[in-house]
């Protein structure tokens, strides 16, 4: 069983692998350490390991997907910050926004833009 330093140390890699951590994570490693290490090696393979996709890539799909289910702000936004720093750019995540606007429909777009609005403060002209 992990003790308190080594759920610590493990938690601090996973923000060193991702970039970011959730209260999801947090919460894991206090109460389900098992099951948290068990998710973090699915989420390597398929999300921050580099196989065929880059990590700008992987993420701008992942703001696709959370955008048609209806995420969380906060949720999309860590994406949205997470294509930055791998070298993305506000015009890529609008741009993949803009792609999610017939499958997911208004209403998913609309959210999402909200989230872009926040992290990317884009230009606005005003009438």
């Amino acid at each position: 069983m992990a003790d308190l330093a080594e759920k610590k140390a493990y938690l601090k890699e996973m923000m060193e692998s991702r970039g970011y951590i959730f209260d999801l994570h947090k919460i894991l490693a206090a109460e389900d350490f098992d099951f948290l290490q068990k998710y973090q090696e699915i989420s390597q393979i398929a999300y921050t390991d580099e196989r065929l996709l880059d990590r700008k890539t992987k993420e701008l799909i992942f703001i696709a997907i959370l955008t048609i289910k209806g995420a969380s702000l906060n949720h999309i936004k860590t994406h949205m910050e997470a294509v930055i720093k791998a070298g993305g750019s506000k015009e890529e995540i609008l741009q993949v926004l803009e792609l999610t606007f017939l499958p997911g429909g208004a209403v998913s777009f609309l959210h999402a833009f909200d989230a872009f609005k926040e992290f990317c403060s884009p230009d606005m002209i005003e009438p």
